[in-house]
């Protein structure tokens, strides 16, 4: 139905073709009914006349109605052929805006079940297609516009963009500065950040919205990481030690954790009562067994001695081990070797991240990106379940998330951030 019409040069070519049958009927018909003078014609023959010029009035008569015939024939079969060219051409646009619109729906249907991939495929490839189509009439232009925007919506709709609107912000510190909040944990009742501006942990609880301010030992360096164990909060400093937070009092202690290979402390996970420490200036990740009363030795998890992982920013364990790099990559290992493991792409894509999220417990990443002002989902196969965003961000930097009770905290600039959780 979005296609032109062929029936204008049909139409052109009949008319031709008419007028010159009549222009020659015409012609004969007066040229029979004139009235001849028989005793004129009969002197004419007998002086010869008209005989000295072979063009005489009947043969002129002939002559330019055969002439004009064939003006008409060759007309007509210069229309004819062109209107065999509009027709042709009408097919091909109509073929190509179909095969279009059967991307466009294969796609629609490709997003509704979660085959994401073969969606932005089609979408490509019927927007490559859109882009060779004349839009020479209103009919078509209207048609090649009307499915691109159909196009536009299902792309957005891969983007799986959610906005949350309903942030809460939790008062921390006027002091702290950008950078300075850190290692947020989020237990039931409560969220806690370390204060690296004061030398604290900020305790904040959801009921009351009470602040608690504890202070850390006096030894205690820069903390960059949280985790939650048993009976304590640990956080770990960028030098490698360990502060335990008694969850029954919030009383804080050093714990003992002997380790002497690694150089440097970015993240640090507890998983299996097992301490995974990341040391991307080694391209390693240290592994302290737990040894009752706090944790010990520095065994090398990554089994190659070739792998590069001197920009991992964050780590996060399943079983399998996520380590995030600052160009937002994601590498991916079991038992010590690296996996075949990606992230798909996305709009706008991920070239930055500041910190990876996930447990054992869930089937979600979740990806901090400062530079877009977003929070990154994804499932443990790499495709994208949700980017979610908010008036509120300003550049999301960690978070630990509670999907028990769809809620997670977000560390925000110099602000810690209660989102719901979609």
């Amino acid at each position: 139905k979005n296609t032109p019409s062929t029936e204008r040069p049909t139409k052109i070519l009949r008319h031709w073709i008419d007028r010159a049958f009549a222009i020659l009927r015409h012609v004969f018909i007066r040229h029979h009914t004139a009235s001849v003078d028989p005793i004129s014609l009969a002197g004419l023959r007998g002086m010869n006349a008209g005989y000295g010029n072979v063009f005489t009035k009947r043969r002129k008569l002939v002559t330019y109605g055969s002439i004009g015939f064939l003006v008409a024939i060759l007309l007509g079969g210069i229309l004819w052929r062109q209107s065999m060219r509009v027709r042709a051409e009408t097919m091909l646009w109509n073929a190509a805006y179909a095969g279009a619109l059967d991307q466009r729906n294969r796609a629609e249907s490709d997003v509704i079940y979660g085959n994401d991939p073969r969606a932005k495929a089609e979408i490509d490839a019927a927007s490559t297609a859109l882009a060779t189509l004349a839009t020479d009439t209103n009919e078509r232009k209207s048609s090649v516009k009307k499915l691109k925007q159909d196009l536009a919506e299902i792309k957005d709709k891969l983007k799986k963009v959610v906005v949350v609107k309903n942030v809460t912000e939790l008062t921390v510190s006027a002091a702290a500065m950008d950078g300075d909040l850190a290692a947020p944990i989020m237990t039931e009742d409560a969220a806690y950040v370390a204060d690296n501006s004061t030398g604290a942990i900020v305790k904040i609880t959801f009921g009351s919205r009470a602040v608690k301010t504890i202070r850390l030992p006096s030894s205690a360096d820069r903390i960059v990481a949280g985790m939650t164990g048993k009976d304590h909060l640990l956080f770990a400093t960028q030098s490698g030690k360990l502060i335990a937070l008694k969850k029954s009092d919030d009383s804080s202690s050093m714990m003992a954790w002997s380790h002497s290979r690694s150089s440097s402390t970015v993240d640090v996970v507890l998983y299996a009562s097992k301490l995974y420490a990341l040391d991307s200036s080694k391209n390693q990740v240290w592994r302290s067994a737990n040894s009752g009363n706090g944790f010990i030795g520095d065994v090398p998890y990554i089994k190659t001695t070739s792998e590069k992982i001197d920009n991992g920013i964050s780590i996060a364990i399943d079983s399998n081990v996520y380590i995030l790099q600052r160009d937002g990559r994601v590498f991916r290992y079991l038992s010590g070797g690296r996996e075949g493991f990606s992230l798909a792409p996305i709009d706008p894509p991920l070239t930055s991240g500041a910190a990876i999220w996930t447990t054992a417990e869930n089937e979600r990443l979740a990806i901090t990106d400062p530079k877009e002002k977003r929070i990154v989902f994804f499932d443990k196969n790499g495709a994208l379940k949700a980017q979610i965003t908010s008036p509120q961000f300003h550049g999301p930097r960690d978070l630990d998330v509670d999907e028990a009770n769809k809620r997670m905290i977000v560390v925000d600039g110099n602000r810690l951030l209660l989102v719901p959780l979609p």
